[in-house]
């Protein structure tokens, strides 16, 4: 039995939509495996005692091996572990290209209702580098940073 044109343009229909699904298949399958942090980060911090109002400085050196979208988290937990959250900052593919290392400094102002005493520096990175994560970020969370917080000077 002969195929006819019409048979064919079907047949070709049907295989074309089978690849089709099978590569967004595979695809959102890759995406979904994609769970490792795309940073590397080494922290070092720069004033071990701030006063309430004053800025916590933070070293960073960041290792990056993807470019993607970062929201960071930050907190301060002071001495009666109260927490304070400090405004999400939001970067849209990182300040390197992917490979390459970067060092910044980062200045965290320490809210003026902290207790004087032991306190850490909490931050939280989530990362979106492909559609499947704007539904489910890559979430990883730094070693707390610890700090004093000094008694507020008159």
């Amino acid at each position: 039995m002969e195929m006819t044109i019409r048979d064919r343009i079907w047949w070709w229909l049907g295989f074309s939509a089978l690849c089709l699904i099978a590569f967004w298949a595979g695809l959102a399958g890759f995406w979904t495996a994609q769970r490792d942090p795309p940073l590397r980060i080494e922290s070092r911090l720069l004033t071990p005692e701030v006063p309430p109002g004053g800025g916590v400085r933070v070293e960073h050196t960041a290792y990056r091996s993807d470019a993607c979208q970062l929201t960071v988290e930050r907190a301060i937990i002071d001495a009666d572990r109260v927490l304070f959250r400090i405004e999400d900052t939001l970067y849209f593919a990182g300040r390197t290209p992917a490979g390459e290392s970067d060092s910044f400094v980062e200045d965290t102002a320490v809210p003026l209702a902290a207790r004087p005493g032991p306190a850490r520096l909490r931050e939280t990175l989530i990362h979106v580098c492909n559609p499947i994560h704007r539904l489910w970020p890559v979430t990883q969370r730094l070693p707390d940073i610890p700090f004093v917080v000094t008694e507020r000077a008159e």
